[in-house]
């Protein structure tokens, strides 16, 4: 073994071990002394991508590029810390460049199309992983396509490649993600969702068979002080961040220990905010399962819960195999993750009536009623429409909830309110390709293109609300309901026309506008949805007139008490640790934790 390996190899346990500090240390000095070692490079590289050292990662994996076994690794890895570090548009422009001479490689057109989805161009993201699926078939190819389509509206298209792609590559983890995802934005059937999240469990469970609860050797004392992870990609501005705050901020310190793991390379002010509400804040940035699974380990918690599910980036598979007695799944996914080794499942009895819910989740459903949400606003500004005599409705939610439901009940709504208008604001909506497409959509559901206004992103967010200034009424979406959209819009004073659903994520808006006090704003059926509608449209003086008072009853209601809606999250955590100790206590099934 050489003297150079052997320093190395040190350096790599001394991270492994968690000594990151003097195993960078060593690192930067062998490759200083050895500059053309590449895989010195590319280990050194990676971590300084983790500590945010993003130009001196980019350094590191450009001179990657000179070494024929790691040039195409160093091409990915130098988009990928572009994207990272906010410069999306160079992210797409350096891509370019690379794929000239790199063109076949599969990690670079991942790399690639991730670069285009930052800047939420979703049309040239589909593109490259199409024109690559067809040079070399590729599950991940597949996988990453059907996500962009699905962020362009077209969820029916995202589903027929991933049944393609699963006829070439049976079982594919990736591929099986991305169809339970998308099943999500296309599907009302409680039944079709479920089916799909059980198959990628299963097959998740055969590499990494579920642990049993009991064999932890955690104190089982009831009533300690309890040792709680929450993991979570999103604790930035992001919509998950409005509804964990109120934990953060609201429990009780004296029993209950909360150490929040970012997954995230982006931190902001709202990182900075979260990060001062928790009793810890720990960083796991390697993108592994695995080591992620291990630093969560090394806290002893008694309960994990994370916050993602089956969205991009989720800290979800780092629970495989277990890592504390009590895992729960919770705000971030709207369905059951399909992971038996995730117990439990924070809902309430709108989302998830007792009874039937119950059989469409592999974890043991715990209803944290009213609502099984808590809302923080960011920020309490007047939202008084002073312009224009006509009502106007709109959509603040993602293109990807835009369903053809939707559309064709939209496009009914227009034609039944006369002389009102359509706004639809969301970033995709930046493409022109995007913006083509979706009105081609309307134009065959009947709408006159003429009333309809399309707005791409808002990058500050006083410009996002101020668009609230220019509505009247706002339209939730279906299948997949909005979330924060419908908060932010009851928040800035706007009534939000609601749909109820059969499944979870269509059944959120009408838990959000019960809790909010508005429950007449919900319809049971599309034909509801369209009259509601439309008999708001001619009220729009009246609607104006009331917004003050609508955004302080949203902002006295229960959807916004977080100490109310804490204490009920704690009582909750509480009792499931109750049984686990006492299932400890009498070495009982693990099978009854669930």
């Amino acid at each position: 073994m050489s003297q150079l390996f052997y320093q190395y190899q040190q350096a790599i346990d001394e991270i492994r071990q968690g000594k990151r500090t003097e195993g960078r240390a060593r690192l930067r000095e062998l490759n200083r002394r050895n500059p053309e070692n590449a895989q010195i490079a590319l280990s050194l590289g990676h971590l300084e991508a983790q500590e945010r050292n993003f130009d001196q990662a980019l350094t590191l994996f450009e001179s990657l590029l000179a070494h024929q076994d790691f040039a195409a690794q160093g091409a990915a890895l130098i988009v990928q810390t572009l994207i990272r570090a906010g410069r999306g548009r160079d992210a797409t422009a350096r891509s370019l460049v690379l794929r000239r001479v790199l063109d076949s490689d599969p990690q670079l057109a991942l790399a690639t199309a991730a670069a285009f989805s930052s800047i939420y161009d979703f049309t040239q993201a589909e593109e490259v992983l199409a024109e690559q699926y067809r040079k070399k078939p590729h599950a991940e190819i597949a996988a990453a396509r059907s996500s962009a389509l699905v962020d362009l509206g077209r969820g029916a298209e995202a589903i027929a490649v991933l049944n393609e792609a699963l006829r070439e590559f049976p079982g594919d983890i990736a591929c099986l993600a991305a169809l339970a995802n998308a099943t999500n934005f296309v599907s009302d059937s409680r039944e079709e969702g479920f089916r799909r999240h059980c198959a990628l469990g299963r097959m998740a469970e055969y590499a990494l068979p579920v642990t049993d609860p009991l064999s932890f050797r955690n104190r089982p004392d009831p009533d300690r002080p309890l040792r709680i992870a929450l993991l979570s990609h999103d604790f930035r501005a992001h919509s998950v961040a409005y509804f964990v705050e109120a934990i953060l901020r609201h429990h009780d310190r004296s029993a209950f220990h909360l150490t929040a793991f970012s997954t995230s390379f982006t931190e902001d002010a709202v990182s900075d905010r979260l990060r001062s509400l928790a009793d810890d804040w720990k960083s796991e940035r390697s993108g592994s399962p695995r080591l992620l699974g291990r630093e969560v380990l090394a806290v002893s918690p008694d309960v994990v819960i994370e916050l993602g599910g089956l969205t991009g980036g989720s800290p979800l598979p780092a629970l495989m195999p277990q890592v504390a007695p009590v895992q729960i799944s919770a705000i971030g996914y709207p369905n059951t993750t399909g992971f038996r080794a995730v117990q439990f499942r924070f809902v309430d009895s709108l989302t998830d009536p007792p009874g039937a819910s119950d059989t469409f989740s592999t974890e043991k459903l715990i209803r944290l009623d009213p609502c099984f949400l808590c809302f923080t606003p960011r920020a309490r500004r007047p939202a008084l429409r002073v312009d224009g005599k006509e009502p106007v409705f709109a959509s603040f939610n993602r293109v990807a909830k835009y369903s053809e439901a939707c559309v064709r009940t939209w496009s009914e709504i227009l034609r039944r309110s006369a002389g009102a208008r359509l706004i639809l604001k969301s970033p995709a909506l930046d493409s022109s390709a995007a913006r083509g497409l979706l009105m081609r959509r309307f134009a065959s559901a009947g709408a006159p293109p003429e009333r309809i206004e399309l707005i791409g992103l808002q990058q500050r967010e006083e410009d996002h609300l101020a668009m609230y200034e220019r509505i009247d009424i706002a339209l939730d979406s279906f299948p997949y309901n909005g979330t924060t959209t419908t908060c932010e819009a009851l928040m800035q004073g706007v009534p939000v026309v609601g749909l109820e659903g059969s499944t979870h994520a269509g059944r959120v808006g009408a838990s959000l506008l019960h809790a909010a006090g508005f429950p007449e704003l919900v319809a049971r059926s599309p034909d509801e949805y369209v009259a509601n509608a439309a008999a708001l449209a001619p009220r729009v003086d009246e609607l104006r007139a009331a917004r003050t008072d609508r955004s302080q009853r949203f902002l006295s209601s229960t959807l916004c008490d977080g100490a109310a809606y804490t204490a009920r999250w704690q009582d909750a955590v509480r009792l499931l640790w109750r049984t686990w100790c006492e299932q400890k206590r009498n070495q009982s099934s693990p099978s009854a934790l669930r």
